[in-house]
């Protein structure tokens, strides 16, 4: 019996010595265990609106244990505990517009905390402040954001396209195209962008087409044309993208290799092209005063209008029901897809610009002298503006963008065309660009300036 005993209290004491040799966080609650090794891990920080963020990471092992929230309001405060919750997530509905916020993170146990996390921040910027600046080779011709990050494209005068960080100018890469750059557009899926470029004798440019890779710049294919490619764009899918160009053709390329689908002829002058939202139709426009409809697949004319004058702009409705035009004779149009009949129009002195609301809720045209905003189903006018120029809807719809030849960049209330914002070029503006989320806004034109600009009062994450 003594010998049992015996060999019971020589197993206890080796399970007792085991357990001892094996502490580890799967057993917090030992008091030898460091509260060092509580930290929690992968802290992040998701910005949801202008008073709340959400907090989420992970614990370094599978036990239930609470976490304590620490924030810090501007640099020069202290941290303060605001919450202390089990699991691994928290939102701050609490935030107030204005400096920074830090949040950090602390384990604990009863009265027991580990070490803080490394903290995380997020400062607020107001909207209209300039970000970033350079000065390019040549005049600013084209400027696009990708459509899911804050890279974006410039195409410039003298054949130069520039890639560049949008949020801090970092210039990713730099290509010579063979002409000067008249278009430009980004595929769906940020792999590719084409450019139209023209002939320009004292450059010794050409008229080509070049689609290219947008991860470092790489010219894909390219092909050159008798006359100037003034109008390009990628189908939704990417896989195809239509041309429009001086020697009156409307083309369909396979955007990887550059095959021709079909062309066919505008009768002047294209100015304009574009494709359906749902890719089962182009419309192309110019110079023969005709806006026409070819279908996608083959190139077969689908119906044509006359607007009486040279055609510079094409918009077509996100639901593919209706298309806008704008034309040197009457101003704005508005065309159903199914019948092109005609369904209201406005007359006013010249044309500038125009762009369809991103929920096709309104449109909005810029003449020789002012901005009209309407109702797109009806023409009903929403308001005027007495300034003009290019025009662009960000993509939330709730703004709009006027950059006139002054070098004015003035940005609207889209609903009621109060002016929310404006910022200055020393030039004639000719283009501009909003970021996938409406927080940058770029501009560029005849100064040669690229501007990035804060396009909303938001929080952003500091690095």
């Amino acid at each position: 019996m003594n010998k049992i005993k015996a060999v019971f209290l020589l197993i206890l004491i080796s399970c007792v010595c085991i357990s001892c040799s094996e502490r580890n966080f799967s057993n917090p609650f030992d008091p030898a265990i460091s509260p060092r090794d509580w930290v929690p891990e992968d802290l992040t920080v998701t910005i949801l609106s202008t008073s709340s963020v959400r907090l989420d990471w992970k614990h370094p092992g599978a036990y239930r244990i609470s976490t304590i929230i620490d924030r810090q309001r501007n640099s020069q405060e202290e941290f303060v505990e605001i919450g202390r919750v089990y699991g691994t997530t928290y939102t701050d509905s609490t935030l107030q517009p204005g400096g920074t916020y830090t949040y950090r993170l602390r384990a604990a146990i009863d009265d027991r905390t580990s070490d803080p996390t490394t903290g995380q921040s997020i400062r607020w910027v107001n909207e209209g402040v300039l970000v970033w600046e350079e000065n390019g080779p040549s005049m600013i011709r084209t400027l696009d954001f990708f459509h899911t990050s804050y890279m974006l494209v410039a195409g410039m005068m003298d054949g130069t396209i520039r890639a560049y960080n949008g949020l801090d100018g970092t210039l990713i890469w730099s290509i010579q195209a063979a002409g000067t750059v008249e278009d430009m557009d980004i595929s769906a899926d940020d792999t590719r962008f084409v450019a139209g470029t023209s002939q320009n004798t004292d450059l010794n440019t050409e008229n080509t087409l070049e689609v290219g890779d947008l991860a470092n710049g790489t010219v894909i294919w390219q092909e050159s044309f008798p006359r100037q490619m003034v109008s390009v764009c990628f189908s939704p899918d990417g896989h195809t993208l239509a041309s429009g160009s001086y020697d009156y053709k409307v083309r369909l390329h396979q955007s990887n290799d550059g095959i021709l689908l079909w062309e066919n002829s505008n009768g002047y002058h294209i100015n304009k092209v574009d494709i359906s939202p749902d890719g089962l139709f182009v419309a192309s426009a110019g110079w023969d005063h005709y806006l026409n409809i070819w279908k996608w697949v083959d190139g077969s004319l689908l119906w044509q209008a006359d607007c009486s004058r040279e055609v510079w702009d094409v918009n077509i409705s996100g639901d593919n029901t209706k298309i806008a035009s704008g034309d040197l004779a009457n101003g704005l149009k508005i065309w159903n897809v199914d019948t092109g009949s005609l369904l209201w129009s406005d007359i006013h002195s010249g044309f500038t610009d125009l762009d369809i609301h991103p929920s096709d809720r309104s449109v909005t045209c810029a003449f020789t002298d002012k901005t009209c905003c309407y109702i797109l189903a009806n023409g009903t006018m929403m308001w005027q503006y007495p300034k003009a120029g290019k025009i662009q809807y960000n993509h939330g719809g709730n703004k709009i963008g006027i950059f006139d030849n002054n070098g004015i960049v003035r940005i609207l209330d889209s609903e009621t065309g109060d002016s929310l914002w404006s910022g200055f070029h020393d030039d004639s503006g000719w283009c501009m660009s909003f970021s996938y989320d409406d927080l940058l806004l770029t501009t560029g034109g005849m100064d040669q300036m690229i501007k990035v600009w804060y396009a909303k009062n938001a929080w952003i994450k500091m690095d």
